[in-house]
């Protein structure tokens, strides 16, 4: 398995990088491992000309370069080589992590919510109400939940105010986050304490049943994976024997697991994953990873023999806008009343997850929406499924959206109810959650994440 080579990858106004050699990635049984030694070449346009420098044999020839041109090289080819050997060194640490335990990507219907995660994104942050979209989702929460609330430090007051008014704060576990720096740090679309926690880190299980997490390199901060925006969960969070660092860049929703009806476990992975993987590795090393590299490291976290690519499309831009698994064999699916207004390219895309789930060996339950809904980044499939741990019940806490009447099979219905009735034919019980995310493109799913 080989890194490709790409075309000049801008950094700088007048720098580029650009993959000279690449040799093949070295394998062992767990993971893909980046080579100790890596050639690659820079070249900037310098008084007209294109230098090309092969990296590391051509060093010693930036000083030969005008000292302005030289010094936007060295702090560029410093940042490539230190984010290259934080991706080996991630490697090496997940080979010798997994010889000591055992673990894998767990479903999230096997857990009990005994432990969730949430996060403040700094926007909300500056509310009156730090919590106001989360607050809906948090009171549908079973009574023994702890509730681990990750925030910037500002937003510290305000959300402790909020959680005694709601008779919440005993059962949360504040997390403010110090050591971030917008302006330091230089993001400006994206910051660590977005409030889609589910896209941060995947969760599993160890053989006792003991929660981990699956980190990836980075969430947004591609640029300096040493200092990466996701180094919080191990700094003042988890137990770091229980967090485990993969070398790609994952997003949570575009991932899912489930056992189907035969028993056997599934994974399945949004293909925007392997292109968004690939564009993150340019970024931070330059050099692009093949394809069936995301599709390895998925299956080698889910403990899977084949990885299931789906397809992504802008209104299923994460698998989770579509799909959702209740239980062992049984996958909840978006179905339109109104299907054939949907645009080409999501019907198209809904016909292969179809035809995909029934292939793989689950029953699906149909939950009816509208084009319209689907439009709106309204999806009653993007919920936080559970197994109640008290009762052994199968719960999920489903985002309601405002009401409407529609025609199923030649009856008008109101939809919601319509949507509770399809839920219950998998022996699922709902809890409404007032919808306060889908204007920002996701729901409870994206919202809110099981640790156990």
């Amino acid at each position: 398995m080989q890194f490709t080579r790409h075309p000049a990858v801008l950094w700088l106004i007048s720098i580029s990088l650009v993959i000279a050699w690449v040799p093949a990635l070295a394998v062992d049984d767990r993971m893909l491992i980046l080579p100790d030694r890596l050639e690659w070449a820079i070249s900037a346009e310098v008084e007209g000309k294109t230098v090309v420098l092969r990296m590391p044999a051509e060093r010693e020839r930036i000083h030969s370069l005008p000292e302005y041109d030289a010094k936007l090289l060295l702090e560029r080819i410093k940042r490539v080589e230190a984010n290259q050997k934080q991706i080996r060194k991630v490697g090496k640490a997940y080979a010798i992590h997994t010889e000591r335990r055992s673990h894998r990507l767990s479903p999230d219907y096997m857990r009990t919510l005994s432990e969730v995660a949430i996060s403040v994104s700094y926007a909300d942050a500056r509310a009156v109400n730090p919590l106001w979209r989360h607050l809906p989702v948090l009171k549908a929460l079973p009574a023994y939940s702890k509730i681990h609330v990750v925030m910037p430090t500002p937003a510290d007051n305000a959300v402790r105010q909020v959680l005694t008014a709601e008779n919440l704060l005993d059962r949360a576990i504040l997390r403010p986050q110090t050591d971030w720096n917008r302006k330091k740090d230089n993001i400006t679309k994206f910051s660590r304490n977005t409030r889609w926690i589910r896209d941060t880190f995947l969760v599993g299980q160890d053989e006792q049943g003991r929660s981990m997490v699956y980190l990836p390199l980075a969430y947004a901060k591609v640029s300096d994976l040493a200092n990466s925006d996701l180094n919080f969960v191990t700094q003042n969070w988890h137990n770091p024997d229980d967090v485990l660092r993969f070398p790609a860049f994952i997003r949570g929703g575009n991932v899912a697991v489930a056992d189907n009806t035969h028993g056997r476990r599934i994974a399945f992975l949004g293909g925007a994953e392997i292109e968004q993987n690939r564009e993150h590795y340019l970024h931070s090393i330059g050099l692009a990873p093949p394809p069936a590299m995301t599709t390895e490291i998925i299956k080698r976290l889910a403990a899977v023999p084949v990885v299931t690519v789906l397809p992504n499309t802008p209104k299923f831009f994460h698998i989770d806008m579509a799909i959702s698994f209740l239980g062992p064999g049984l996958a909840a699916l978006v179905s339109p009343v109104d299907e054939a207004s949907l645009a080409p390219e999501e019907g198209a895309a809904l016909l292969e997850y179809r035809k995909t789930l029934a292939a793989s060996g689950f029953r699906i339950i149909n939950i009816p929406t509208t084009v319209a809904r689907i439009n709106a980044y309204q999806s009653s499939v993007n919920i936080l499924p559970f197994t109640d741990r008290t009762t052994q019940r199968r719960i999920a806490i489903v985002p309601q959206f405002p009401d409407a009447t529609v025609n199923i099979a030649g009856k008008p219905q109101s939809l919601n109810r319509a949507i509770k009735a399809a839920y219950a034919t998998a022996g699922v019980e709902i809890r409404w959650a007032e919808d306060r995310f889908s204007d920002r493109w996701g729901n409870v799913h994206c919202s809110i994440l099981g640790l156990n």
